[in-house]
């Protein structure tokens, strides 16, 4: 969920990169070889082994190996504060008005779509996906709109979300 023209779109097969950006530097992205799945997964665990030895200690960053130096707190933006384009999917059962009811309970939670995709025509009682692309929303408004559609009787599959990166 890349645009196409951004440097990260390009990154093939077993190659990663990072792409940073900064008030001093600006954008900047970190290229090479991956590591492989092993060395990636044990590389995955021990970060989020740091990320709860970080919220046990109440502390942010990396915490000092043998300094008992005071850590500044930062404070995090709360998640329904971000502002982002969305891909939303729903499993939904095809019957008429469910496209409507979704995109109603969007619009009211001022989740603007951008595009709709719904599959061709299936078993009655199997479920056909809905793929929305949003216009930039608030999180906190998007996360509100899911629940109340979650709660509708023609839903079947709990919404998948991703951010799409601008």
């Amino acid at each position: 969920m890349l645009p196409r023209d951004w440097l990260l779109a390009d990154v093939p097969g077993a190659k990663n990169a990072v792409y940073v950006r900064s008030y001093a530097l600006g954008p900047s992205m970190y290229y090479g070889a991956g590591a492989g799945m092993m060395p990636t997964a044990m590389s995955v665990v021990s970060d989020l082994i740091e990320v709860g030895r970080n919220i046990q200690a109440g502390a942010t960053g990396a915490m000092p190996l043998r300094s008992y130096q005071k850590l500044v707190p930062r404070k995090l933006r709360p998640m329904k504060e971000l502002r982002s384009r969305y891909y939303l999917r729903f499993g939904v059962l095809d019957r008429p008005g469910v496209l409507g009811q979704i995109t109603t309970i969007l619009g009211e939670h001022e989740v603007s779509i951008a595009q709709v995709v719904q599959e061709g025509p299936r078993e009655p009682e199997r479920p056909v996906r809905v793929v929305v692309l949003s216009h930039q929303a608030w999180e906190g408004n998007l996360q509100h709109a899911l629940d109340q559609i979650a709660r509708l009787s023609v839903v079947v599959e709990p919404a998948t979300v991703i951010r799409i990166a601008e």
